[in-house]
């Protein structure tokens, strides 16, 4: 069954992806994207089992470093949260040397008969979060009520640390956000289910607009960082062998490759405050033949191309994970891998490389 956007019914508990949510028994649980998208494939693959390497390959797009571990914690948080809400049900098994499957057949929920089993369900939970909302909302009242003018007329209005507006609510994965100067356009990577990383472009002014996708290819897009007139993007794709910075322009949608990021480590980006530099995290391999990472700097201004990479003295044996400008864009910020595979920030001077 298609899983990416219905509200589906698994055993006594309905999952609702939009919302990341879990119901059973009248009590809910709010899921990871990544733990919604994995029970999605398990689902889909119903009554049969699906390997490791297939849940790998599509939910952390064939990243082995990072999914072996993730899979294993997102498999046990997914049976803690039925075990949670449904303790007498065990809904995925474990097949030795095969993969997972669940155990209950799925059925899809048609959107009336969700209104009636799940439309006006309230917890315990949700009712006590009301209670200190109402009492906080007229604490608030009474002070201004009763406090003296000269306070009313200088004092203002702070938004409450639980006013969080929902941008997006798309099913998949929406990630490395990106806002202009101006803050009029927001960019994000979204993943929609079965489908490869694409940019999204929507407009702040207009949020009930839909948002425009910007690129369609079979890449991985990724982070990206607006000029400062917002005219153009700058941002990386990857592939399973390559790993490329682009330049976009949104006013005539045309784009050019600028150079080659890291396709192994992590890769990240950024361009300096005045928009004449851009700085991002390229594959090296070092004189004693180990492959590490350099930063290399872009001039954005020059006519060709023209690339030079930032002084390591001597950190040359380094693997970077993200780079930031500072004002100045004299120096830049910088993730770097230090012993016992921990990570540290460091500042880096651009010229000398002092770090």
């Amino acid at each position: 069954m298609e899983t990416s956007n219905r509200v589906y019914q698994l055993g006594s508990c309905i999952v609702n992806p939009l919302e990341n949510k879990l119901i059973c028994n009248g009590s809910e649980q709010l899921l990871q994207p990544k733990f919604i998208e994995l029970l999605a494939c398990l689902v889909a693959r119903y009554p049969e089992p699906i390997t490791r390497e297939e849940l790998i390959n599509h939910v952390w797009e064939g990243n082995f470093y990072v999914g072996e571990k993730a899979l294993t914690n997102a498999i046990w948080h997914l049976r803690k949260a039925f075990k949670e809400l449904d303790p007498e049900q065990t809904y995925i098994e474990t097949l030795r040397k095969t993969g997972y499957r669940v155990l209950l057949k799925p059925q899809p929920i048609d959107p009336a008969d969700k209104e009636k089993s799940v439309g006006f369900s309230i917890t315990a939970a949700q009712i006590r979060q009301l209670f200190v909302a109402l009492c906080v909302i007229s604490l608030a009242v009474m002070y201004w009520l009763f406090s003296s003018p000269s306070e009313q007329t200088n004092s203002s209005f702070v938004l409450p640390l639980n006013s969080i507006e929902s941008v997006t609510a798309s099913p998949g994965r929406e990630i490395y956000p990106s806002i202009s100067d101006d803050q009029h356009y927001l960019v994000y990577s979204w993943r929609q289910l079965g489908k490869p990383n694409n940019l999204y472009l929507r407009d702040l002014h207009f949020p009930e607009h839909p948002a425009k996708q910007l690129t369609d290819s079979p890449y991985t897009e990724g982070r990206s960082v607006f000029s400062p007139d917002a005219n153009t993007l700058y941002y990386y794709r990857m592939a399973s062998d390559v790993c490329e910075i682009v330049k976009l322009s949104l006013v005539n949608a045309t784009s050019v490759v600028l150079g080659e990021c890291s396709n192994k480590y992590a890769p990240d980006l950024d361009i300096s405050s005045d928009g004449k530099t851009l700085a991002y995290i390229a594959d090296h391999t070092s004189k004693s033949g180990d492959y590490v990472t350099r930063i290399k700097l872009l001039d954005l201004q020059a006519k060709q191309t023209s690339e030079t990479v930032i002084p390591c003295n001597n950190d040359c044996e380094t693997v970077y994970e993200s780079v930031s400008f500072s004002p100045s864009a004299q120096r830049v910020v910088v993730t770097r891998t230090v012993k016992n595979n921990q990570k540290a920030l460091f500042l880096i001077d651009v010229k000398t490389g002092q770090s």
